[in-house]
């Protein structure tokens, strides 16, 4: 794969692009740095709507989405096995914006979400 492009969509967010040789498929890769506890409610769901409208309108087969989510999305419910990661029981309680964002990943089952740090 060659580099087609690369993009800052937002502040936040920067869109990777590799083109396909051959019979292998586009990929895009989004890099992004989400806004920390200390922005308001509507900052960091401006965050998500960007990356999730970025994401839907991108038309590559493979998508991916890495970077920090600055996220506490505390332990693991039964519910959430398949998108998230035995190691995410980061401390703290789930803000609503995070819950939100629980909920889109539950929404599209090919988005697995891990703690790296």
């Amino acid at each position: 794969m060659n580099i087609d492009s690369f993009e800052q969509l937002a502040t936040r967010i920067a869109r990777l692009r590799l083109k396909r040789c051959g019979s292998t498929k586009a990929l895009t890769i989004y890099v992004v740095y989400a806004p920390t506890s200390n922005y308001d409610e509507g900052e960091v769901e401006a965050f998500y709507m960007d990356l999730e409208r970025f994401y839907r309108e991108d038309h590559a087969f493979f998508k991916v989405i890495i970077g920090d989510f600055n996220a506490k999305i505390g332990q693991r419910r039964s519910s959430e096995k398949v998108i998230i990661g035995d190691f995410n029981a980061k401390i703290g309680p789930r803000r609503s914006s995070e819950e939100r964002h629980i909920e889109r990943h539950i929404r599209n089952p090919r988005i697995r979400m891990e703690r790296t740090g």
